[in-house]
């Protein structure tokens, strides 16, 4: 486990949770991971901040750590930002509701036309083209 800032707001109110790790991005965001051995809840800040002339950093590296833990816990929850209700709204849900066809299979990226909402915030953020 990483060692949490004293002044950690999810910590505080959510003390059944710990900090997993932090990863400092390039541009000077970072994701925080924290899980209570049954959720993991990942708060990003400041991801999408990009100065024109700075490089892009890869979209893989805010995803690769996410897809890894979606195997690994119940749920996986992520925001941009931290707000308690939010959060707890989600938390507090128990209850998955899927649709009775609902299917888990391996998306094929290069069938969708369609990008994540992430993504495109993303790709706005760092004025990406779209493929």
């Amino acid at each position: 486990m990483v060692r949490a800032a004293d002044s950690d707001n999810f910590l505080i109110q959510h003390t059944d949770f710990s900090l997993r790790e932090q990863v400092n991005y390039p541009n000077g965001g970072i994701s925080r991971f924290y899980d209570n051995g049954i959720d993991m809840v990942i708060i990003d800040e400041n991801i999408c901040d990009h100065n024109p002339g700075e490089p892009v950093f890869s979209y893989m590296l805010i995803t690769d750590k996410q897809n890894s833990y979606i195997h690994q816990f119940k749920r996986v929850f992520r925001f941009l930002g931290y707000i308690q209700s939010e959060v707890d709204s989600y938390l507090a849900n128990d209850e998955m509701t899927l649709p009775e066809d609902y299917r888990i299979t391996v998306g094929d990226r290069a069938e969708q036309a369609d990008v994540s909402p992430l993504e495109s915030i993303l790709r706005i953020a760092f004025q990406m083209p779209t493929v």
